[in-house]
């Protein structure tokens, strides 16, 4: 079995994220999913976690074989909203805002999403917004599309123990 803690991470990210009766309760409904889904999928609303992750382990302080492990999720917001205009891409960006904003307090409350022997922190590290006109999954009609790309970074400490 493998010390790396992100596949934990992430599954649990999810779980905790699809438990959130804020982000499921959005209309329409936030998919939450932990690959890249098909370029082709109509879902207007998702949240992609660790379609990409990197990590750096080095030797934790105290303790022989412990490490303490910093991994770099990679997330994606995708919004698409029908039709042109600036408020139709107000709307796309608010929403994607909200839904950056509930994974946001989901990292912030206590606990952490526990992976390894214990999770010391986890945040939002980086955040891109761009926003674009499409014909995503409309056969030909236009749409909005606001995309937000981020990172949440978090670190854990392991040990062979805890795999």
């Amino acid at each position: 079995m493998s010390d790396w803690t992100a596949p934990a991470f992430i599954d649990l990210l999810q779980t905790r994220l699809l438990a959130r009766a804020t982000l499921t309760a959005m209309d329409p409904p936030v998919a939450v999913f932990t690959y890249d889904p098909n370029p082709d999928d109509t879902v207007t609303d998702r949240l992609v976690i660790g379609y990409r992750v990197a990590d750096e382990n080095e030797p934790a302080a105290l303790g022989q074989g412990r490490y303490e492990e910093t991994v770099t999720v990679n997330c994606e917001i995708m919004v698409v909203r029908a039709g042109a205009g600036d408020v139709k891409a107000a709307a796309a960006r608010t929403r994607a805002a909200d839904i950056l904003g509930e994974l946001d307090n989901e990292l912030r409350t206590d606990p952490l999403p526990q992976v390894g022997d214990q999770t010391t922190h986890a945040q939002i590290a980086k955040r891109e917004m761009m926003q674009f006109p499409s014909t995503y999954g409309t056969a030909g009609a236009g749409v909005r599309v606001c995309v937000i790309r981020l990172d949440v970074v978090y670190t854990a400490r392991t040990s062979p123990a805890s795999t």
